[in-house]
């Protein structure tokens, strides 16, 4: 029979639960393996809080997942976690299935989140704007940059795909994002091997969280916009600026950032574990984006939009195009030069007045915007 603490969890929800991951989550936690029974399953013990050596804890780990009575023999375990750690059996289960993931925390500050619940509407902006900041910072991990483009390196997308949502949490209202981060391996000096990019992504976001409210701060006492210049370095970006100027505004009071780094490795000690950003920032946040896109190049920018105006030299190969649309979230008026054929597809969606999308480093030219090295260009039917 299922333990009575975890009888709603039900087998469907046991079953996922590897011996691998509960194996690290025992050593992390100070237990110890002090006997294999063959392949089927290990006994592990945990010395008692008040240090006696008669009164521990006993765990057996079952290792054959194929077992009919594996979920039941997990259920056992877990029971036994929670006693030994004065826990709800739910929080032991969601840190084991967690022992290989950093998990971010976002929490909506204020009185309308105090009741656990937001608008529906709200909801989807708080977890769009979570998504958001984690993937300004996976960029600032690959290279940091005053601002990116809708088009996203490999590598970000990759690991974006990787993320998960977790369950939300009563306590105002918090929401879970899950981060695999792959286990530790050591050196034969005892230190790290590399730190996976995984781990590297919210570092940055901790860091870059922490310059950008600390450049919001110099900025008001100084009206200058240098203090963000300065901290590209440390993952503030555009992007990022945005995501938190949004989530600011998503709960009306604020929000805070916090992380659970994986047991599976060493917390990172150059970042804070805990970010606070209150309404007040909003405006400084989105100051500083504009400045951020204004003012610097964008490689592979998508400006989108329809061919306000045409113009070729007589007998020359290349034209130049002006779109009148966006690139990003921004309105831009944008020009481009385009060669032979492309320049003749650009005159066709001019005359009829079709969208049209073209990629390229986008640069301020004066007063306005140039899409220099333009590919891509198409005609959206």
């Amino acid at each position: 029979m299922m333990p009575k603490t975890w009888m709603n969890l039900g087998k469907d929800v046991l079953l996922p639960v590897s011996p691998l991951q509960v194996a690290a989550y025992l050593h992390a936690r100070g237990w110890q393996q002090v006997s294999v029974d063959r392949d089927r399953a290990a006994t592990w013990t945990l010395p008692a809080r008040d240090g006696s050596e008669e009164d521990y804890f006993e765990a057996l780990l079952p290792l054959r997942t194929d077992f009919s009575d594996y979920p039941l023999r997990i259920a056992d375990l877990l029971g036994v976690l929670a006693e030994a750690e004065v826990r709800a059996p739910q929080d032991v289960l969601e840190s084991v299935a967690a022992t290989n993931s950093d998990i971010l925390k976002l929490r909506l500050l204020g009185d309308n989140a105090s009741a656990g619940s937001i608008p529906l509407a709200e909801s989807v902006r708080l977890f769009q704007r979570g998504w958001d900041i984690m993937q300004a910072a996976a960029c600032a991990a690959v290279s940091p940059r005053a601002a990116y483009s809708t088009r996203k390196p490999d590598r970000v997308r990759e690991y974006m795909e990787s993320v998960r949502a977790g369950q939300t949490r009563p306590g105002s209202y918090i929401i879970s994002i899950i981060s695999p981060v792959p286990p530790n391996l050591f050196s034969a000096s005892g230190s790290e091997v590399v730190e996976p990019f995984e781990r590297r992504v919210l570092r940055v976001l901790l860091g870059g969280l922490h310059a950008a409210l600390t450049a919001a701060s110099a900025a008001a006492a100084g009206s200058s916009e240098e203090p963000f210049d300065g901290a590209v370095a440390r993952g503030v970006s555009a992007n990022l600026c945005e995501g938190i100027a949004d989530l600011v505004e998503v709960g009306g009071s604020g929000f805070e950032a916090t992380c659970e780094w994986s047991l599976s490795r060493q917390p990172p000690d150059d970042v804070p574990h805990r970010v606070v950003a209150e309404r007040g920032v909003a405006p400084y946040m989105r100051a500083a984006a504009a400045s951020f896109r204004a003012n610097n190049p964008i490689e592979d920018a998508e400006a989108r939009g329809f061919v306000e105006k045409v113009s070729r030299s007589k007998g020359a190969n290349r034209g130049k195009i002006t779109i009148v649309g966006s690139v990003g979230d921004q309105p831009r008026r944008v020009e481009a030069w385009l060669q032979g054929d492309v320049y003749l597809r650009a005159v066709t969606a001019h005359k009829e007045e079709m969208p049209v999308i073209c990629y390229g480093l986008l640069e301020r030219e004066g007063r306005g915007y140039i899409l220099k090295n333009p590919w891509g260009f198409e005609v959206v039917e």
